[in-house]
């Protein structure tokens, strides 16, 4: 078993990345402390939950799932890797933009707040510049 592990992480880097301080506290808070406050969390709800306190369950949820997916890519860059070495590629360039603006343009919609669909209103428009720039900035023949 151990000789299966060792052949696994051949690559120096993953061997630094396993035995290092702040890749088990990462796992620690994968493992423990986020399902534990989930379940706490859920515990303390009302029976009939109130609509603004599921949002900001959600909310919170959504919080704490990207935060740990920035801690992650801050521990592997602390230790020489990208998320690439995790397999996270990006597919089709034009069909993650393509469903990026029509997201931000749906929930844009379901905002009340005049400023909230304004500034995602925008950041779409960015996102629709964004192809055109990079093809500006090719290098000419």
């Amino acid at each position: 078993m151990l000789l299966l592990m060792q052949s696994a992480l051949s690559p120096p880097v993953w061997r630094s990345l396993l035995f290092s301080w702040d890749g088990w506290l990462l796992t620690l808070a994968l493992v423990v402390l986020e399902p534990a406050c989930g379940c706490f969390l859920y515990r303390v709800m009302p029976d009939p939950t109130p609509r603004r306190t599921k949002l900001l369950l959600y909310a919170s949820i959504i919080f704490s799932e990207w935060l740990l997916v920035v801690l992650t890519l801050l521990v592997l860059r602390r230790h020489g890797l990208s998320s690439a070495d995790l397999g996270q590629r990006l597919g089709i360039p034009w069909l993650t933009l393509a469903v990026t603006i029509l997201l931000l343009t749906a929930v844009g919609q379901r905002f009340k707040i005049k400023r909230v669909r304004i500034v995602l209103a925008v950041f779409s428009a960015l996102l629709l510049c964004l192809p055109m720039y990079l093809i500006l900035r090719l290098p000419r023949a």
